[in-house]
């Protein structure tokens, strides 16, 4: 099974999102800023959440990413979230996710 971790989704009532990785049998891990408290009830799809600071301390946030992706098995990351674009690309460049 493939995991994906989805960076700073506020909204976890975009259901299209998580049925599709329901379907496509990938298991999100939900990032959060620790700023930001995840949903008591996780969505479908959703195997984990990982609070990092994000937006407070970004390169902190990178490195303890960086540490944390073999040990739980990330093969990629993704955002939704406007302001969490930047960052996600710097993870997935540190992580080479993107070979481009």
């Amino acid at each position: 099974m493939k995991k994906l971790a989805l960076v700073c989704q506020r909204n976890a009532k975009l259901p299209f999102i998580f049925e599709a990785a329901k379907a496509a049998n990938i298991e999100l891990v939900m990032i959060y800023d620790i700023a930001e408290n995840a949903p008591i009830q996780l969505p479908a799809a959703v195997t984990s959440t990982w609070q990092l600071p994000v937006f407070d301390h970004p390169d902190l946030a990178l490195d303890v990413f960086a540490a944390g992706v073999k040990e739980r098995n990330i093969g990629g990351v993704m955002t939704l979230c406007e302001e969490a674009i930047i960052w996600t690309a710097l993870a997935a460049k540190k992580n080479q996710y993107s070979q481009y």
